[in-house]
């Protein structure tokens, strides 16, 4: 009986050692793997304060001014170029010309007559009594 009991004793033994040395290779992965996230964290700030600081940096007013200059070919449009609303008709006769006008609305329909019952109106049309 004394056999047995270091045979399982043993066994437990070597068991309970092999679950820490598990364990442990867990713990060491997961550390591994949180190391790698740290960084990817600390890399991922860096990056939004660096884009931050672009940001601003593009859209201060006159870097705005400069790239709708150079890209959009935009400009200041000069005194000119600005005409007013009564001008428009002027500019685009063709509009005038297209724009129909818009025809009558249709007079509205009369009430039904109060002595007229479901049946009367045609509303039962699929129905048998």
């Amino acid at each position: 009986m004394a056999i047995l009991i270091k045979v399982v004793m043993v066994f437990c033994l070597s068991f309970f050692i092999a679950a820490v040395f598990w364990y442990k290779s867990k713990v060491e992965i997961s550390e591994i793997e949180l190391h790698k996230l740290d960084t990817d964290i600390t890399r991922a700030v860096d990056n939004l304060s660096v884009l931050r600081a672009e940001w601003s940096y593009l859209n201060q007013p006159q870097k705005l001014k400069e790239r709708n200059q150079v890209e959009l070919g935009m400009r200041r449009k000069t005194a000119a170029e600005i005409h007013p609303l009564e001008s428009i008709p002027k500019l685009f006769p063709l509009l005038n010309e297209q724009a129909a006008p818009a025809p009558a609305p249709a007079p509205p329909a009369p009430p039904a007559p109060a002595s007229m019952t479901r049946r009367d109106t045609g509303s039962d049309l699929g129905r048998q009594e």
